[in-house]
């Protein structure tokens, strides 16, 4: 999540893509059927913003739009179920080294259908606990995997959003406003030594000047 780049104090602004599997992994009761083999794939596009709050630690959040496609049985009967939500994940990030990041909170998303969803419906928003790692591969570019888990829902709603996702994906680093780097990035330093090697050296001129018009 934390490039080498990002600095202490910036907000840094990322767009990820990321896909995965999703399942529930009990046979439950819906009535007086069975309700199992629930799994398929989910696919996310969105934005993420970190905000660090010291030299280690950073808050997360961002919006996401999360396409899930279901196959399960319940009874004799098999089903298939396509469903479109909106995430939103809030989480705490700890720096491990230069190149991973944990990350551990929830997020919200909507947990009807978009098409089915009404302000004054019941159940029309899940929570889940959510962990994350990022692995930085690039200057801007980072590999993740994160595990939700949803909890605390009437059983129904598991059949076309399972309680388990594990994802993979990438995030890509867009902007970000800095002035010093929190960890990794030494160019910064460089750039700092030469700035101040060119004034000694300007300071130094100057001086040899003075001492040959005297």
């Amino acid at each position: 999540m934390v490039c080498s780049t990002v600095t202490f104090g910036q907000t840094t602004f990322y767009a990820e893509g990321i896909a995965g599997y999703t399942f529930s992994h009990r046979t439950f009761y819906l009535g007086q059927e069975y309700a199992r083999n629930i799994n398929g794939a989910s696919f996310s596009l969105g934005s993420r913003i970190n905000v660090p709050i010291s030299h280690r630690w950073s808050f997360q959040t961002g919006v996401y739009g999360m396409g899930i496609a279901v196959t399960g049985r319940v009874g004799f009967s098999e089903y298939t179920s396509r469903s479109l939500k909106i995430y939103i994940p809030f989480l705490a990030g700890i720096n491990i080294n230069d190149q991973i990041k944990l990350s551990a909170g929830g997020g919200i998303r909507n947990n009807k259908d978009l098409k089915m969803f009404h302000i004054r419906g019941s159940h029309n928003i899940r929570f889940d606990m959510n962990l994350r790692m990022d692995y930085q591969i690039g200057n801007r570019l980072n590999l993740m995997l994160s595990l939700h888990q949803n909890a605390g829902l009437p059983k129904v709603y598991l059949l076309n959003d399972p309680s388990l996702h594990i994802q993979t994906g990438v995030s890509y680093r867009l902007f970000s406003k800095s002035d010093r780097p929190l960890s990794g990035d030494k160019s910064w330093q460089h750039d700092r030594f030469n700035t101040k090697s060119k004034a000694n050296k300007t300071s130094q001129t100057h001086m040899s000047k003075s001492k040959a018009t005297k």
